[in-house]
C-alpha cells in the first residue's frame, strides 16, 4: 500500500457516516479530528484534555495539480461497499468534468459509471445493500439521507500527523 501512495493524493472515503461525520463537524467549527482504531486508544488519549474541550465519538463494526491521485474506500465490516464506491465514482465524475486528459483505471472507470447512472437517485441504488440494511434496522435513517446529500459542506478536510483538520485553517 505505502508503495501506491507514495507522492500521491489520497482520498478515503467511508461516506455511510465516518467520513461525512468528520467533514461535518469540521465545518461546523471543531478544531480538529483525531482518529484512532480502538476505544481505549480514544477514552486514554481523553485523559490529557480538560473534561470540556472535546466530544469521544466513534463506531464500530481537493484534487492537486499535476498530482496522481488514489481513492481509498474503506468498506464495512473488512468487504467491498458500494456506498464508499458510487462515492469514489462521483469523485472521480467530478475530477473528470474539471481536468482534461484524466487516466482512469477500470475500478475508477466502473465506479464512475455507476454513479453517474444512479446519481438522481442514489437512496434506491443504495437501499438494497448490506451497510445501508443496518445502518436502517439500528435506526440511523436521517443519518443515511444526510450523508447521501450532495454539496452540502464546502470544506477540505487534511490529515496531517495524525490529525484531521480543515484544509483553510492548517
Amino acid at each position: 500500500m505505502e508503495k501506491e501512495l507514495k507522492g500521491r493524493v489520497a482520498v478515503v472515503i467511508d461516506v455511510l457516516r465516518a467520513t461525512s461525520t468528520i467533514v461535518t463537524a469540521l465545518a461546523n467549527g471543531c478544531k480538529e479530528v483525531i482518529p484512532v482504531m480502538e476505544i481505549e486508544e480514544a477514552v486514554n488519549m481523553a485523559k490529557n484534555y480538560d473534561k470540556n474541550t472535546f466530544l469521544l465519538a466513534g463506531e464500530r463494526g481537493t484534487v492537486q495539480e499535476n498530482k496522481d491521485i488514489v481513492i481509498l474506500c474503506a468498506g464495512t465490516d473488512g468487504k467491498f461497499s458500494l456506498d464508499d464506491v458510487v462515492t469514489a465514482g462521483m469523485v472521480v465524475s467530478y475530477i473528470c468534468r474539471n481536468k482534461e486528459d484524466v487516466e482512469l483505471d477500470d475500478l475508477a472507470l466502473t465506479s464512475r459509471y455507476i454513479y453517474e447512472l444512479n446519481k438522481s437517485d442514489l437512496n434506491r441504488l443504495l437501499s438494497h445493500t448490506y451497510h445501508y440494511g443496518k445502518l436502517m434496522e439500528a435506526g440511523f435513517e436521517e443519518d443515511i439521507k444526510y450523508c447521501l446529500k450532495h454539496d452540502v459542506i464546502d470544506i477540505v478536510p487534511h490529515y496531517e500527523n495524525g490529525i484531521i483538520r480543515n484544509k483553510a485553517n492548517r
